[in-house]
This record gives C-alpha cells, sequence and structure tokens, in this order.
C-alpha cells in the first residue's frame, strides 16, 4: 500500500472512530479513536493534562531513584575509603568556636564548597606544631563535604569513581615499602595509578616517620604527576613548609607549594585531652 492510500485509511478510521471515553486518571470525558480490529482499543486513555503530570511524576520517580542510587555510592565510598573513627567526622561536629580556629574551619568550608570537579583546583596544606588540633577532622570533613557534592553519571553495572581519595601516609608509605618485595601484590607503577586518577588527593599526618632518599623520590614522582595534571592534593602535617622542604625534598615541595591558594597553619593546643 502506498503512502498515500495509508494516510487516507487512517483519515477514515479517524473519521468513522471517534468515541468518548473517560480519562484513565481524572475521569474526564475526551475524545479519542478507537481501533476496531484490536477490539475497539482507544490510541489514548488520558487527557492532556494527566499525560504531562505523568511525564513529569515519571521524570520525579527516576531523579528519585538516581538521588538513592548516589547515596548508596556515597556511602560506600566512605566505608571504602575511612576508618571507622572519622565515618561521623564532618563539618558540623567540627568544635571551632576554639579561638583562632574559626578562621580555618571557614577557610576549609569554602575550600570544600567552591570545589570544581573539573582539574585545576588548588592545592591545600594544613600545618600546626601541636597534635589533636583538628587538621584531620578538617580534612575528613573535605572529603565528606566533596563526595556530597558530587551527582555525577553512575554507568551501568558500574561503580564510578570516587571523587576524592583519603589515605594516611604511615599506610601510603607501608605500600611503597611493600611494591619493593619481590612477592608483592601491588607494582609501583600500580601504586603510582592508583594515586594519580583521584580527582583529589587527600594525604593525612605527613611527616611522623623519619625521611629518606625513598621518601623523596616517591613525593617527588607523585606531586609531580598531581602537578603536571592539575590535580590538587590536601594535605595535613605538623611540619611546617621550611621542614616540609626537607622532608619530601625542595624539587616536590615547590611543586606542591605552585599548586596551593596557600598553607594553613591551624593554631591551637590539643583538645583530645579535654573530652
Amino acid at each position: 500500500m502506498s503512502a498515500r492510500n495509508s494516510g487516507k485509511l487512517i483519515q477514515l478510521l479517524t473519521m468513522k472512530n471517534k468515541n468518548e471515553i473517560k480519562c484513565l486518571r481524572c475521569k474526564k470525558t475526551i475524545l479519542t479513536v478507537t481501533i476496531p480490529n484490536l477490539g475497539n482499543m482507544p490510541l489514548r486513555r488520558y487527557c492532556e493534562d494527566c499525560v504531562l503530570w505523568i511525564r513529569r511524576n515519571e521524570q520525579e520517580n527516576k531523579d528519585i531513584e538516581m538521588k538513592l542510587r548516589r547515596e548508596r555510592i556515597r556511602s560506600e565510598w566512605r566505608g571504602q575509603q575511612l576508618p571507622p573513627l572519622f565515618i561521623d567526622k564532618n563539618f558540623s561536629s567540627f568544635e571551632h568556636d576554639r579561638g583562632d580556629i574559626n578562621k580555618v574551619y571557614k577557610w576549609c568550608v569554602n575550600y570544600a564548597d567552591n570545589y570544581q570537579y573539573a582539574n585545576g583546583y588548588p592545592s591545600l596544606v594544613l600545618y600546626s606544631k601541636n597534635n589533636g588540633v583538628g587538621k584531620t577532622h578538617l580534612l575528613i570533613s573535605i572529603f565528606h563535604r566533596i563526595i556530597d557534592r558530587w551527582t555525577g553519571d553512575i554507568p551501568s553495572g558500574a561503580s564510578p569513581p570516587c571523587p576524592a581519595s583519603y589515605f594516611r601516609e604511615v599506610d601510603l608509605l607501608s605500600e611503597l615499602r611493600a611494591c619493593q618485595r619481590f612477592d608483592s601484590g601491588i607494582t609501583e607503577r600500580q601504586l603510582y595509578g592508583k594515586l594519580s586518577v583521584s580527582k583529589m588527593l587527600i594525604i593525612d599526618d605527613l611527616g611522623k616517620g623519619k625521611t629518606n632518599d625513598t621518601v623523596r623520590e616517591f613525593y617527588f614522582r607523585l606531586i609531580d604527576l598531581r602537578y603536571i595534571t592539575k590535580k590538587p592534593v590536601v594535605l595535613s602535617s605538623n611540619l611546617d613548609p621550611e621542614e616540609l622542604i626537607n622532608y619530601m625534598g625542595s624539587a616536590a615541595c615547590d611543586r606542591l607549594m605552585a599548586m596551593c591558594k596557600k598553607a594553613i597553619q591551624v593554631p591551637g593546643e590539643s583538645y583530645r585531652g579535654c573530652k
């Protein structure tokens, strides 16, 4: 049958088989076309207003489902990367009414809230001579805020990469030493690959151990990888910027400081024993 004849047939069916039915949702009377050969099945069952409502409702349901999937993924990321002690540490639970610490707190909140997921965002260094002033709490809070703000796509059948990675330096250096054993399950290339892929790399408690040429080479290669790919590093340390030069090596520290908005000194005394 030609297209012209098909068009005439549709017009004929439309003219001869118009019927009034009730909208399935609002019960309003609507005019529709029924198909005799299919038991007078109507071509439409809803009025135009209800069709729009259904489409809107379907989109809302999809949005709710996506929100729930993202929450499950965020929960998985937290469980995979954070020690149990740190799971509940966030900006809301940080005690920022302790003298000048409030300025540092506001600076970190602003840093996390304005984070851009595209490469090129500045790095951040938090340092203090005293332990227990809240550096780790602030780093964990930044991690939480970054993944809370994430609204990326979720590939079918796969978990998306976490936009931030948290490591304690003691664990990183343990992995580095493990790479040097012949029976290790991970190579140095794989370690650097893991540390370079994340959009934001967070390293906590840098400088707790002794440095040597291996440590300095590690940090040069790591910071250089992040530097040339424009991916930020966020770290905490009890070493000031001058002491970091000796610990990390001048080349690594120079690149790190070039990536930073600033190195921030966290004031105050330890509050762990005061709780």
